[in-house]
């Protein structure tokens, strides 16, 4: 479904001029197309949001969001493992959040260790970090609008991986 680059309104397939804006939608935005529908793809994930009630999605929302803050995350783990107020919802997010945690410690482990060892060629490893990072950033962003929202999807890649049942 194609989308003005202007506005980033949606119109139906064919059409030559952005209803909202008037800009013309011919040819020139079809790599911004092409982008989305690729961002789209790569972020389409499985999708449990229906397996909760949107009571506990709505009242626990700000603890999903925690979820995907660094350390921050290990404020709803523990309320998970050892509260009284346990929400399958949060523990959905929390579990996120405790991947993507983990890979990026370990990420900066293996990077601290490669910088040393191959420091003639630091570069590489230095851009293999920044890399690594702004996925990290982006799927945090990805994981705090669906907390947000109150969706349960998994983050990209690495959600289809369980560590809290």
């Amino acid at each position: 479904m194609p989308f003005c680059s202007k506005c980033g309104n949606y119109e139906s397939e064919g059409t030559s001029h952005c209803s909202k804006c008037g800009q013309n939608m011919t040819g020139h935005n079809d790599a911004a197309n092409q982008a989305r529908e690729k961002f789209e793809q790569f972020t389409d994930t499985p999708d449990s949001t229906s397996q909760y009630t949107q009571e506990d999605m709505e009242s626990n929302k700000g603890m999903c969001v925690l979820a995907y803050l660094g350390i921050l995350m290990f404020i709803p783990l523990l309320v998970q493992l050892f509260g009284k107020k346990k929400s399958d919802y949060v523990r959905f997010h929390t579990n996120q959040g405790l991947v993507l945690f983990l890979i990026m410690t370990a990420w900066d482990a293996v990077e601290g260790i490669l910088s040393r060892v191959l420091w003639l060629v630091g570069w590489v490893v230095e851009l293999a970090d920044v890399a690594v990072a702004i996925i990290g950033l982006v799927f945090t962003i990805i994981g705090i609008i669906n907390a947000a929202k109150c969706r349960a999807r998994e983050l990209p890649l690495i959600g289809g991986i369980r560590i809290l049942k």
